[in-house]
This record gives structure tokens, C-alpha cells and sequence, in this order.
């Protein structure tokens, strides 16, 4: 007979990088995988986002991590939330959702202040994402 602790052992390993959650199954994504090429394509000049990005991580201390940015960037994308994607395949793929992202934000009044610079919530997560990869 199988030990209780066998049996759950042996399901989380089955279930590798999958989770249940109150929607359903979904496959959990890796935040940082392909990120930095993506950004690099996504940037025409990855020196000025980079700057800009470290001057919006110091207005708002609290997004200092990939996965934070990342999460809140894709938060703000539904078709992103629907199928499980990356922000790297988001950013190589759909630029045109990210575009749409960066509009809504600014119809939405999400709109953050950088060093004289009004940008969007999204252009400047994706500009702290280019200072921290």
C-alpha cells in the first residue's frame, strides 16, 4: 500500500511546473527567461531605458524585482493572462498588446512622473526591467 507522503510526493512531481489555482490549472511561467533579448529587441536604445529605469526604481522602491515588474506589467495585459505567456514572448510576439498597454495606461490615468518625463505605467515598468536584467 502507498504511504499518504509517497502518494504527494510523487503528484507535485508529476505536476513540475504546473499549479492549481481557483481558475483552474495553469502553467506557471518562468518571469525571467528570454527577458533580456526580448527587451534588447523590444528598445531601440537599451542605455536610455536603462536610465530611465533606474530613475523610476528610485521613485518606486518597492518594484525593485524582476518578478514584481513582471507580474504587474502582465496584470495589465489580459490576453497575456489568458493564455499563461511570458512577457519576453508578449514583448518578441505582440508588441502590439504592449503598445495597446502603454495607451490604455495613459487613458486610465496611470501615468507616473520620471525626472521630468511623463510615461506610462507599462513603459516604465519595462524601462526598470532594462536597468535590473
Amino acid at each position: 500500500m502507498i504511504k499518504r507522503r509517497s502518494f504527494l510526493v510523487a503528484a507535485l512531481a508529476l505536476m513540475g511546473t504546473w499549479r492549481l489555482s481557483i481558475f483552474g490549472i495553469t502553467r506557471e511561467v518562468d518571469t525571467t527567461e528570454g527577458l533580456p533579448i526580448a527587451l534588447q529587441s523590444f528598445f531601440d536604445d537599451m542605455d536610455s531605458a536603462a536610465f530611465i529605469g533606474k530613475k523610476y526604481l528610485q521613485t518606486v522602491p518597492e518594484e525593485q524585482s524582476i518578478a514584481i515588474l513582471v507580474e504587474r506589467i502582465l496584470a495589465a495585459m489580459p490576453e497575456a493572462q489568458e493564455t499563461s505567456t511570458s512577457l519576453a514572448a508578449v514583448l518578441r510576439d505582440k508588441p502590439e498588446v504592449v503598445k495597446h498597454c502603454h495607451q490604455q495606461d495613459f487613458v486610465e490615468e496611470r501615468i507616473i512622473q520620471v525626472d521630468g518625463w511623463l510615461l506610462s505605467a507599462t513603459e516604465a515598468r519595462l524601462c526598470a526591467l532594462c536597468a535590473l536584467t
